[in-house]
């Protein structure tokens, strides 16, 4: 995180917090406050990714935070693993609970015009159909999409998360960059291996039509 900010980087932590509010408010200061007013420095993100489970008390520091300092926060509404279905496409008053969150991220990060909102939502590339629905309920949210490539995510699920505003669709790849299964590979050639796999995902999403994307 040192270097990455060193290199004027951006650092999303997925740490998937969520706790009670004296609970809350302490990963509050350690990820999302400066060592300045009283963070913990080593820890300090840009955004954070947040669990909304144990109810929206639990993400009001959060969001103080990220509001006072200007930061960023991604709340899990819709996520990309296979078992998400299981209760975030439970149906609880004739709608699916990830509506519900989705809902909730809207009405905290909402503001007085159509800029995006400093509050996003985590929803998986892996879901399109969800996805699709979700997006029309968050109009000026930021959508932090993972999933593409090793989860089976591609370049036209991506499409169904796509708003109207360029930068409210980041998509991070993790293990579709990174994995190898020659161990002994050589720094040089592990290097140029990650770095045509970056283009490959760029391309594929990029030149995707109506693509407004960023490839994180």
């Amino acid at each position: 995180m040192k270097r990455a900010k060193a290199a004027g980087i951006g650092v999303i932590l997925d740490a998937k917090r969520g706790d009670i509010g004296a609970t809350a408010a302490a990963y509050a200061r350690a990820y999302l406050t400066p060592a300045s007013e009283g963070g913990s420095g080593d820890f300090e993100a840009d955004c954070l990714t947040v669990n909304p489970l144990m109810g929206p008390d639990t993400l009001e520091p959060f969001a103080e935070c990220a509001k006072r300092y200007g930061k960023g926060l991604f709340v899990l509404c819709r996520t990309s693993n296979p078992g998400a279905g299981w209760l975030q496409d439970r149906m609880t008053g004739n709608r699916p609970i990830s509506d519900h969150v989705a809902e909730l991220i809207g009405g905290i990060g909402r503001g007085n015009d159509e800029s995006l909102n400093p509050i996003g939502a985590v929803i998986g590339a892996t879901v399109p159909h969800e996805g699709r629905r979700l997006r029309m309920l968050l109009p000026h949210t930021i959508i932090l999409a993972p999933g593409l490539g090793a989860q089976g995510g591609d370049a036209s699920s991506i499409n169904a998360l796509r708003g109207r505003q360029l930068g409210d669709l980041l998509v991070p790849v993790s293990r579709g960059l990174t994995s190898v299964a020659d161990r002994q590979i050589s720094p040089e050639d592990y290097r140029e291996l990650v770095l045509s796999r970056i283009a490959g995902f760029k391309h594929a999403i990029i030149h995707h039509p109506a693509s407004r994307a960023i490839v994180s």
